[in-house]
């Protein structure tokens, strides 16, 4: 079974003026997850979505397509990304199964889309997204009230002992494998059936920051070789 990736980028971003455009050890930051795609053996098309000519230009002469620019309101600070995959699942009914991969998390390897599509295949699922292991257990946190006390965040009996401790996991925000009748009946990427795959803290790196970069930065010129 063959995917399509799809890849928003927006031009604007708060933490990080043009983030997208940016360079990031010599490429534009949505270069990184365009080639990686079309490195894959399981995408056959890319679809990068956006609304800015440049952005569109630059995907075009990567290999991607661009059918058309999205629309100002489905590229502000405050839209959804699940209002702008139902908005391209309904614009191009070809379009069954796809993979998110979202520029912002530009540290991936082959084996994290492969990973991805193992798991469709073995649970028979509509729905797999990456994650990394947190290490801050909620457990550990609290909220304060308003009186300026601490109240545990969740009630834990075990909560001397942090070995015993489940494991607990982030959604990365890197890869979302899922289908055009998961999205449209659910309207979300994840539920309590989505599958999780998990990513290793050096490849789940969303950038947000100019500290996220810089950390992305420093471990693409560590392991180059694996990123060409």
């Amino acid at each position: 079974m063959k995917f399509t990736a799809i890849i928003p980028a927006r031009e604007g971003s708060k933490g990080i003026p043009g983030k997208n455009l940016k360079l990031l050890c010599g490429k534009p930051l949505i270069q990184w997850t365009i080639e990686i795609a079309i490195k894959s053996p399981f995408i056959d098309k890319i679809i990068v979505s956006t609304e800015s000519v440049q952005i569109a230009k630059i995907a075009k002469d990567l290999g991607a397509e661009v059918p058309f620019l999205r629309p100002k309101n489905l590229a502000e600070d405050s839209s959804k990304i699940i209002d702008v995959i139902i908005y391209y699942l309904k614009k191009l009914p070809k379009i069954d199964n796809f993979i998110l991969m979202q520029p912002t998390s530009p540290i991936r390897e082959l084996i994290d889309i492969k990973n991805l599509v193992d798991l469709e295949k073995r649970y028979k699922t509509h729905s797999v997204a990456t994650v990394v292991e947190h290490k801050k257990h909620p457990y550990l946190m609290y909220s304060i009230t308003n009186d300026m006390k601490l109240k545990a965040y969740l009630e834990c009996s075990n909560s001397s002992n942090r070995q015993s401790y489940p494991n607990v996991y982030l959604l990365n925000g890197s890869l979302y494998l899922s289908k055009r009748s998961f999205i449209l009946e659910n309207k979300t990427l994840v539920n309590e059936n989505t599958i999780a795959s998990i990513m290793p803290p050096d490849r789940s790196i969303d950038i947000d920051n100019m500290q996220d970069w810089q950390q992305a930065a420093s471990i693409i010129k560590r392991d180059m070789i694996k990123y060409l």
